[in-house]
Formats: structure tokens, C-alpha cells, sequence
């Protein structure tokens, strides 16, 4: 009797364990470098070379959220202004649009 109780015990205990965290968003593009970005009414228009290219490309994303854009702009810009030192990638997922990444 005393290990089945045992047993329920610690099945009860580890369903009040902290759910699994959710895995971060995938992002869309990823920029080494940053050539060029411009806030256009209701897109974000990025120059620059994506992650493994070798060449530079155009690309337009929208981004409904004024304030998303914004920030953006802001990020691609700081990657613009120092190239290697950051990634600046596009994630289009839920209310985040943007992230910029510190190289190591």
C-alpha cells in the first residue's frame, strides 16, 4: 500500500511542476548586415545580405503595428550603423516583429 501512495505522491507533486517554457519564434529573415531600411506607411523596405548570402537583397515586410515598425527601423538602423557587430532579423510572429542580436 505504502508504494502506491508513494507513487501518487510524486505523480501529484510533478504535475504542480512549472509548465515547459515556449521555444522562442522562429525568425522570417536574418540580416548580417544591414544596407538600407525604410518606413513606408505600412511596410518596413530592408537592404542588406541575409544570413550565408553573398549578395545584398531587397525585401518588404509588413508590419500593421505603428510602433512595431518603429522599433524596427530602430534596430535595423543600429545594425546599419555597426555592421558585424549585430544580426538584425525579422520574426513576424505575434506582437514582436523584430529582434536584434549581439554577435559573440
Amino acid at each position: 500500500m505504502r508504494p502506491i501512495f508513494a507513487a501518487c505522491l510524486i505523480a501529484s507533486l510533478a504535475s504542480l511542476a512549472a509548465p515547459p517554457v515556449a521555444a522562442a519564434p522562429t525568425p522570417v529573415d536574418v540580416y548580417d548586415t544591414v544596407d538600407s531600411v525604410e518606413n513606408q506607411s505600412l511596410y518596413l523596405l530592408v537592404t542588406g545580405m541575409k544570413n550565408g548570402s553573398k549578395q545584398s537583397v531587397q525585401t518588404e515586410y509588413e508590419v500593421d503595428d505603428p510602433e512595431a515598425r518603429a522599433d524596427c527601423k530602430r534596430y535595423a538602423v543600429l545594425a546599419l550603423s555597426k555592421p558585424g557587430k549585430y544580426t538584425f532579423s525579422v520574426i513576424n510572429s505575434g506582437a514582436r516583429y523584430c529582434r536584434l542580436t549581439a554577435k559573440s
